[in-house]
């Protein structure tokens, strides 16, 4: 039985190949030759055939495009951007971040609670975030909500706002405004959070308190001692932060697991 075109009337932007990863009904993916109609009116997919149908089997107002022989790939999902707006937009906002992400075939991206000034630790930076978005992105995107000391009240209400996670650092972030957390923090957080269909994530980083020039206060401690070697080479980078961070810092979690 041949396969026809989508029975609308409306233009449509038609794209074909001979060569389209197709999701299936069970998830699993084929490649195979496809034609996918988009309707412009609601800007979602409205058929996917696999075949390449001709030009002729549309409206005459389509927009029809053949890509044949390159891919035709379903949207790309980056859950971990920074798109540092209001406060730090120099770096990376919603504009140029968001064209980037369409240009690389990112079409969703979450943004990490960190960078922008105020951060996503409260409603009301939340809501600043929200503002600042505004008429600026090429893409969709979803933000995380942060977990620093003291901020505890503030995670439902982002939940009921919409964020779709949560992060927190057990080592200094790099900004002065998203302290890390500590393990009273962490189980206040837990506690807070586990009857709510969330994520709660952790930057496995944690400085041990053993170390030399970090006492037992983790939130306050001093920076780590300066590397050794080439600052322009790699091998330094990784002298620098020894597989003990990171185990210390799971040691700090799995234990509180149950919590959630």
């Amino acid at each position: 039985m041949p396969h026809l075109a989508p029975a609308v009337e409306e233009p449509l932007v038609v794209l074909v190949s001979t060569r389209a990863v197709i999701t299936l009904p069970d998830d699993s993916l084929l490649l195979s030759p496809a034609t996918i109609s988009i309707s412009p009116a609601i800007g979602k997919i409205v058929s996917v055939v696999p075949d390449v149908l001709p030009r002729s089997a549309f409206p005459p107002s389509s927009t029809y495009i053949d890509h044949s022989p390159k891919l035709l790939l379903p949207g790309l999902v980056d859950a971990h951007v920074h798109l540092n707006e209001p406060g730090r937009t120099e770096w990376e906002g919603f504009d140029t971040g968001t064209k980037a992400a369409a240009s690389g075939g990112v079409t969703t991206v979450v943004d990490m609670p960190l960078n922008a000034i105020p951060p996503t630790t409260t409603l009301a930076g939340f809501h600043e975030k929200l503002a600042a978005s505004q008429g600026q992105c090429w893409i969709d995107v979803a933000f995380y909500g942060g977990v620093i000391p003291g901020n505890a009240d503030e995670l439902l209400p982002l939940v009921e706002a919409g964020v779709r996670g949560f992060k927190g650092f057990l080592i200094e972030s790099g900004v002065e405004e998203f302290p890390a957390v500590s393990a009273p923090d962490i189980a206040l957080a837990m506690d807070t959070l586990k009857d709510v269909p969330t994520t709660l994530m952790f930057h496995a980083e944690m400085i041990p308190p053993i170390t030399d020039s970090v006492g037992d206060g983790v939130q306050s401690s001093l920076p780590p001692l300066a590397p050794h070697g080439e600052l322009n080479s790699y091998q330094t980078f990784l002298e620098s932060r020894p597989p003990a961070f990171e185990t210390y810092a799971i040691e700090q979690i799995l234990p509180r697991a149950g919590r959630a």
